[in-house]
């Protein structure tokens, strides 16, 4: 599924967040996508996150994300982010599918195993 961070050098705070995100709402996935992932980025890049929970079940996407933001400044973070916040069916479907998660899952860190 996603790689682990052994090139890329990660913000304490980023694993900070994702490990909260698991004990908070229970995601079992917290990927890094897009240029961070890459190592690409320059000092005003935006992190751009995929958060997999069933907490997210039920609630409408564009509600998902309300306050997530908040603990990633909570435990230290300081930086914009665009969250993708995803149940564990519209992952498993979006990683089989022709879909822009499938697209950018090879380059994706896995956060919660960093």
């Amino acid at each position: 599924m996603a790689r682990s961070a052994t090139i890329i050098e990660l913000d304490p705070a980023v694993i900070r967040f994702a490990k909260r995100l698991s004990e908070d709402i229970g995601a079992t996935a917290v990927l890094l996508i897009g240029s961070r992932a890459r190592g690409t980025n320059d000092p005003d890049s935006d992190y751009d996150i995929v958060i997999v929970s069933e907490h997210f079940a039920g609630i409408d996407r564009f509600e998902r994300q309300r306050g997530l933001k908040l603990l990633f400044y909570e435990v230290g973070g300081f930086a914009p982010m665009d969250l993708y916040c995803i149940t564990p069916e519209e992952f498993e479907f979006g990683r089989n599918h022709i879909t822009m998660l499938a697209d950018v899952l090879p380059e994706a860190i896995d956060l919660l195993a960093a």
